[in-house]
C-alpha cells in the first residue's frame, strides 16, 4: 500500500487493491483443501456402502475403516441410512457392516442407533409408515448383531401394539419388526418375549382389528411355533453375516423413552485448524484397527490389448510401490493448490508436469475428475488439461484409459452430475485422440448388461461426441478397422434382442439431441436382412 500523505491515482490504487486481493491466503487455501477432502470423504462412503453384499461385507467394512470414519462418522451413518431406505432388502447386510465398524469404533455404532431412534420417533408422530418401518427394521437387525440392547425392540413393539387399538399401519410395521427379530428376542430374553405374546394373542381374537391385520398377527404366531420346533436347524444371524467374534461386540443401551440427539451437525463441513494432526492421529489409529490391511490395495488395471498388457508390465513396479500416507497427502495438497492458483489449462499442465513425481500419475488423474465434478457445470479447462497431459507422454494416457474402465464398472455408485461431467470429459479426450477408442471395449449395450446410470453415461458421451465432431466423422472413426473390435459391444450382432436394444437406444437419444441414427445404419440393415430371412423361412415352412 502507498504511504500516508502520498497521492495515489485511482487506477493505481485499483491495481494495488486487486494485487492484494489475489495474494494467496494460506488459511483460505487450507479451508478449500479441507472442503475438497470432506466432499471426497462423503462420496467415498456413499460408494463404499452401496457396494456391500453378503459376500464382501467384511471387505467393505475394512474399506470404510481405511477412511477417517471418526471425522466422517456422520457421513457414514447418513450413507448407511440412505442405502437402507433405497434398498430395505439389504438391511441385514448393512447391519453386519455397521456391526464390524462398531466393533472397532463404538462411537460410530452408537451415533447410528441414536439417529435411527430419532427417525423412528419422528416418523411415528407423523404416521410416516415407510420411514418408521425402515428405521425399526434397521434397529432390529442391529439388535440381532448385538450392537444395541434388545430392550429397545421390545419397547418399539409395545409402542406399536399396546398403546390402545393399533392401526393397520402399526400392525404392518410391528409385523416386520417381529418377524425379523423374534428369534433373537426369544433366545436372549424369553420372559419379556413371552410376556409380549399375550397382547398379540388378545388382538387376534378380540375383533378390534380388520381381517388383514388379524391374519398378519396369526402368521406371526405360526412363525413362532415353527421356530420353536426347528430352533436347532436355524441361525439367528446367517453365518456369512456373523463377522464379529462372539463376546467381543460392544452393545449400546439407547432408550426409546429418552431424548436422543442425532448430532446432525456432524454431517456439515467445519474448518479444522489442527487438520494435519488429527489426520496423522487417525493414520496411527488405523494401524491398530485393521493392522496390515490398513494399506489400501492398488486397483487392478483393465488391459484391453496386447499393448496395454505391455504398458501394464512396464508401470507395475512403479504403481505397486508402497506409498507413505503423509507423502500422498502432501502430493494431493500440492496438486489441489495448483488447480486453485492457475487460470489456464496450459499453466496447470506445466506445473503438474514439473512437480508430479513418476508413479503419482494416478493421483493426478483422480484429482482432475474430482475437481471437475465439483464445479457447478462442466468446465472445459479440465478437458483441455487432460488432453495436454495425455499428449505429454504415455504415462498419463495409460492412467486416463485405466480410469475409464474403473469408473464405468462402478458407475452405479456415482451421482447424476458426476456421470455427466465424466462422460463429457472423456468425449473431449476421444475427439482429440488423447485416449484410444479401445476404452470403449468394456461397454456392452444390451438390456442385461446396462443400468440406468451406465445408459446415461453412454448417452451423454455419444451426444457430446456427435456435437463436437459431427456424426459423419464419428461414424467414420467408429468404422475404422483398428477401432471396430473395441466397439463391437456397442453395436452387438450376436443376437437379435441385443441388436434391437442398441438400435432403439440410439433412436431414443436422437430425439432429444444430435441425430445419432446413422451410427446404427449397418446394424439396422443387418437386422432387416435377418428378419427377411426368418420371414422367408417361416413362409416356406
Amino acid at each position: 500500500m502507498a504511504r500516508a500523505g502520498v497521492y495515489v491515482p485511482p487506477f493505481r490504487r485499483a491495481q494495488l487493491d486487486a494485487a492484494e486481493a489475489s495474494a494467496p491466503d494460506p488459511v483460505n487455501q487450507q479451508s478449500s483443501f479441507q472442503r475438497e477432502y470432506w466432499d471426497a470423504l462423503k462420496k467415498t462412503f456413499m460408494g463404499t456402502v452401496n457396494r456391500a453384499t453378503r459376500t464382501n461385507v467384511r471387505a467393505v467394512a475394512i474399506e470404510v475403516l481405511r477412511e477417517n470414519v471418526v471425522k466422517g462418522r456422520g457421513l457414514f451413518c447418513r450413507a448407511a441410512m440412505r442405502a437402507q431406505n433405497h434398498s430395505p432388502e439389504l438391511t441385514p447386510v448393512l447391519a453386519a457392516l455397521v456391526s464390524y465398524v462398531n466393533w472397532k469404533l463404538p462411537v460410530v455404532g452408537e451415533l447410528l442407533v441414536r439417529r435411527l431412534v430419532f427417525q423412528f420417533k419422528r416418523c411415528y408422530k407423523r404416521q410416516d409408515v415407510l420411514g418408521m418401518s425402515n428405521a425399526a427394521r434397521f434397529l432390529t437387525h442391529l439388535v440381532n448383531q448385538r450392537v444395541q440392547h434388545e430392550l429397545l425392540v421390545l419397547k418399539i413393539l409395545a409402542t406399536l401394539l399396546c398403546n390402545g387399538t393399533p392401526t393397520a399401519d402399526d400392525v404392518q410395521v410391528a409385523a416386520a419388526v417381529f418377524r425379523e427379530g423374534f428369534k433373537f428376542l426369544e433366545q436372549e430374553n424369553p420372559a419379556a418375549f413371552h410376556f409380549l405374546l399375550e397382547p398379540i394373542r388378545d388382538l387376534v381374537g378380540g375383533g378390534a382389528l380388520d381381517l388383514k391385520s388379524e391374519c398378519t398377527l396369526e402368521g406371526l404366531l405360526a412363525a413362532v411355533r415353527k421356530w420353536q420346533e426347528e430352533r436347532e436347524k436355524q441361525d439367528v444371524v446367517p453365518a456369512d453375516l456373523d463377522i464379529v467374534p462372539f463376546g467381543e461386540q460392544v452393545t449400546h443401551a439407547v432408550d426409546l423413552d429418552e431424548e436422543t440427539d442425532p448430532e446432525n451437525k456432524l454431517d456439515l463441513f467445519v474448518f479444522d485448524p489442527e487438520f494435519d494432526k488429527h489426520d496423522e492421529d487417525y493414520e496411527a489409529l488405523k494401524v491398530d484397527l485393521i493392522g496390515a490391511e490398513a494399506e489400501a490395495p492398488e486397483a487392478p488395471a483393465i488391459p484391453t490389448t496386447d499393448d496395454d498388457l505391455q504398458n501394464e508390465n512396464v508401470t507395475e513396479d512403479t504403481d505397486d510401490s508402497v506409498v507413505d500416507a503423509s507423502e500422498v497427502s502432501a502430493q494431493r495438497k500440492a496438486i489441489f493448490l495448483i488447480f486453485k492458483s492457475s487460470i489456464r489449462a496450459e499453466e496447470m499442465a506445466h506445473k503438474l508436469l514439473k512437480q508430479v513425481t513418476p508413479g503419482r500419475e494416478s493421483i493426478v488423474v483422480t484429482m482432475i475428475f474430482d475437481a471437475a465434478t465439483r464445479e457447478r457445470t462442466y468446465n472445459a479447462v479440465y478437458g483441455a488439461l487432460s488432453d495436454m497431459l495425455c499428449r505429454a507422454g504415455s504415462r498419463f494416457q495409460h492412467h486416463f484409459e485405466r480410469y475409464f474402465g474403473e469408473f464405468f464398472e462402478h458407475v452405479d455408485d456415482s451421482d447424476s452430475k458426476t456421470i455427466d461431467v465424466t462422460a463429457r470429459l472423456y468425449a473431449c479426450l476421444l475427439r482429440s485422440g488423447s485416449v484410444h477408442w479401445r476404452v470403449l471395449g468394456c461397454v456392452r449395450l444390451d438390456e442385461a448388461s446396462t443400468t440406468p446410470s451406465s445408459r446415461k453415461f453412454i448417452r451423454v458421451l455419444f451426444q457430446e461426441l456427435g456435437e463436437s465432431m459431427t456424426v459423419s466423422s464419428l461414424r467414420e472413426a467408429l468404422s475404422d478397422a483398428e477401432t471396430r473390435p473395441f466397439v463391437s459391444g456397442l453395436f452387438p450382432t450376436d443376437n437379435d434382442e441385443a441388436m434391437e436394444f442398441a438400435i432403439n437406444f440410439f433412436e431414443v437419444i436422437s430425439r432429444t439431441g444430435v441425430d445419432l441414427r446413422p451410427l446404427t445404419a449397418n446394424l439396422r440393415r443387418l437386422h432387416g436382412e435377418r428378419a427377411s430371412r426368418m420371414g422367408k423361412r417361416e413362409r416356406e415352412d
